[in-house]
């Protein structure tokens, strides 16, 4: 790479600024088409699970809420859900959507459930819920699980941030202009430092070409008349 004059530099930015502008439209433009017509709008309902287990030691505890986190996802669990409320779905398409976590020193468990419809999220929340508070029951003979927040009705999307994207979008398309713009720079001055003879000639026939007068005629020499004898 050949060292580069910034002010030479700036001068091919300027001269080519309706590339960039056209860059950084079509970053705009590529940003509203894949909000608008590719990237599909997510919804998520949450609910909060308290595990009352007064007996055993903290190790205890944490084991059960771990059991209690897997049993959520399990077949035992989801596989009734998905046949009630999964519109078509398979498990191991819903078990992906599903989010069961525990905040640590704490018994509480939080569930959430991605769908594209809120509707629907919210109702496999509530559908998941009462079908873990019977598997515990059958399984571990007690009813240990209480329900603190209920699933909530999402009314925004979660994964669409339209104005960040845009923003991302746009600033890609300058970016990608800008580059592009150096690298041509970069070039022409590589090709100009290789062949510095043929450069030379070719600045003296612009300067010539600019010194001399647009309306400058060619001047022919008049024909001789010869002489009778």
């Amino acid at each position: 790479m050949q060292e580069v004059n910034l002010y030479d530099l700036l001068k091919h930015y300027a001269k080519n600024w309706l590339f960039i502008v056209l860059c950084t439209l079509a970053g705009l433009l590529a940003g509203l088409i894949y909000n608008t017509y590719v990237q599909t709008p997510l919804y998520k309902s949450n609910a909060t699970l308290l595990v009352l287990n007064k007996e055993g030691t903290a190790e205890n505890k944490t084991t059960t809420i771990n059991n209690y986190i897997e049993l959520i996802k399990s077949r035992r669990v989801l596989e009734p859900v998905v046949q009630k409320q999964g519109n078509g779905q398979s498990y191991d398409a819903v078990v992906g959507a599903v989010t069961a976590t525990n905040d640590k020193g704490t018994e509480v468990i939080k569930l959430s459930i991605t769908s594209t419809n809120p509707e629907q999220s919210k109702n496999m929340v509530d559908a998941t819920v009462d079908y873990f508070k019977e598997q515990v029951a059958t399984i571990y003979k007690t009813n240990t699980i209480q329900v603190i927040d209920s699933a909530n009705l999402p009314t925004r999307n979660y994964n669409v941030k339209a104005n960040t994207q845009l923003a991302l979008a746009t600033a890609a398309g300058f970016l990608f202009s800008v580059i592009i713009l150096f690298f041509t720079y970069d070039y022409k001055l590589s090709k100009s430092t290789a062949n510095p003879a043929k450069a030379k000639a070719n600045n003296k026939v612009k300067a010539k070409a600019k010194s001399t007068p647009k309306n400058a005629t060619a001047t022919k020499a008049k024909p001789t008349k010869k002489s009778k004898k």
